[in-house]
């Protein structure tokens, strides 16, 4: 599926529940090379695990490592995912038709001949 010629752009660290959206899908897309889907595995992993770079007892300290390592992965997974797949997901995020052509990709095909 292409992209529909013209691209959308990235959502970025601030508009955090349009990323939360494109990584989910991404992750469930086949497209998307598995190694790839270790990114966010990793980052929940962390999140489940006792081991932290900044101890829980210093609140809200301790928390700040887990949110920035989650957003770190999030991040990192969207750029890592192959781009026509992420554009995909953001037209339909965005309600754009995913194979709705743009002014360039229209082509007129005809034949054409030269009288003398």
């Amino acid at each position: 599926m292409g992209t529909g010629g013209s691209e959308i752009k990235r959502p970025g660290p601030f508009q955090l529940w349009r990323q939360i959206r494109l990584a989910w899908r991404l992750f469930w897309d086949g497209r998307v090379d598995p190694i790839v889907k270790l990114i966010p595995l990793l980052a929940l992993a962390y999140l489940i695990s006792p081991i932290d770079l900044i101890p829980d007892v210093f609140i809200p300290v301790g928390e700040l490592d887990d949110i920035g390592i989650v957003l770190a992965a999030l991040q990192i997974f969207i750029a890592n995912a192959p781009e026509y797949v992420v554009q995909d997901h953001l037209r339909e995020i965005l309600g754009i038709p995913v194979n709705a052509p743009s002014e360039e990709d229209q082509v007129i095909e005809g034949d054409y001949s030269v009288d003398e």
